[in-house]
């Protein structure tokens, strides 16, 4: 489901990735599917809940 916004962000082999790189690249996911930057803004912008099944 994540694959096509993952793409690019996680190295190839798994050293390297660490906490950082992991919390980045979620991070990085979220912006890609909402399609704008994290940013203040972002954050303090209510959105809609939905409830996860």
């Amino acid at each position: 489901m994540f694959e096509p916004y993952a793409y690019g962000l996680f190295p190839d082999s798994d050293e390297g990735r660490g906490d950082e790189v992991s919390a980045n690249a979620c991070l990085t996911i979220v912006g890609r599917m909402t399609g704008r930057f994290l940013d203040d803004d972002w954050f303090r912008t209510a959105g809609t809940l939905f409830p996860l099944p």
